[in-house]
């Protein structure tokens, strides 16, 4: 999960930590870092300033907390990206749950290669990056190549079928230059059978949860911590909109961020 010695990124999975688990980061990021988090547009927290000595001992803590992936093989594969107003039990979180156990039949795609799975009542992760995007139709659900206007019929049963064969045509068609998927369409032509259906107009998203608004920049994690106590939250989920989603708060909040960027 973590690549780099003065930052790591944090990526939980359907983009939601508990109100405990999200406790253990900021403490981890207070004691063995800068104390600053940032959210980025993946829906993944990056924390700041952990150095060589620290990094070992902030792995620990993630491992005790249950967000750490078994492996880095895992980690790499696992790049999804999910509409964040999921439901229990709702087709993004059967699809999410279902993508888990196809990790291993992914292609070996380039390591910021990713999946997008939007697929609420209508797309609204469209500006979130990604190169294979599972959306709603008319017709029902899609997946589409990014940077193609169409996409082709799939059902739940044969989505991550479809993507891993989506996936293998990109990977023949990679080179130096052209590594991201919207790059590959731009220079090949599509198989008719991954185009043919539009996917539904973009939309904002609509919830019941309470929002917690993210000022620009990077967030104090001991300021991030004693916000989600006071709400009363359950539990939080990132979103790539500068934002989270609370469960179980009983209203919306703001969240200042730091001053400076170590």
């Amino acid at each position: 999960t973590f690549h780099t010695r003065l930052s790591s990124v944090l990526r939980p999975h359907l983009a939601r930590l508990t109100a405990a688990q999200l406790r253990a980061v900021c403490d981890s990021a207070t004691r063995l870092g800068t104390g600053q988090i940032e959210i980025t547009n993946r829906a993944s927290m990056q924390i700041r300033g952990l150095t060589a000595a620290s990094h070992a001992a902030f792995l620990d803590d993630m491992r005790a907390a249950d967000l750490l992936d078994p492996d880095l093989a895992t980690e790499t594969r696992r790049s999804l990206q999910v509409t964040p107003t999921w439901t229990p039990g709702d087709l993004t979180f059967r699809l999410a749950g279902s993508f888990l156990t196809r990790l291993g039949d992914l292609p070996a795609l380039p390591a910021k290669w990713g999946y997008v799975l939007d697929c609420g009542t209508a797309p609204c992760l469209q500006d979130t990056p990604g190169d294979i995007r599972i959306e709603q139709s008319t017709s029902g659900l899609i997946l589409r190549a990014d940077g193609a206007p169409t996409g082709c019929t799939v059902t739940e049963d044969t989505v991550w079928d479809t993507a891993i064969a989506l996936g293998q045509w990109a990977l023949a068609h990679i080179t130096t230059d052209h590594r991201r998927m919207a790059q590959i369409t731009a220079q090949h032509t599509l198989p008719d059978r991954f185009t043919g259906t539009a996917p539904l107009p973009a939309a904002p998203p609509n919830h019941a949860l309470h929002t917690l608004t993210l000022r620009p920049g990077p967030i104090s994690a001991i300021e991030l911590a004693r916000v989600i106590d006071q709400s009363g939250a359950q539990a939080v989920r990132l979103t790539p909109w500068r934002s989270m989603l609370l469960e179980g708060a009983q209203a919306d909040a703001t969240l200042r961020t730091t001053e400076t960027t170590p």
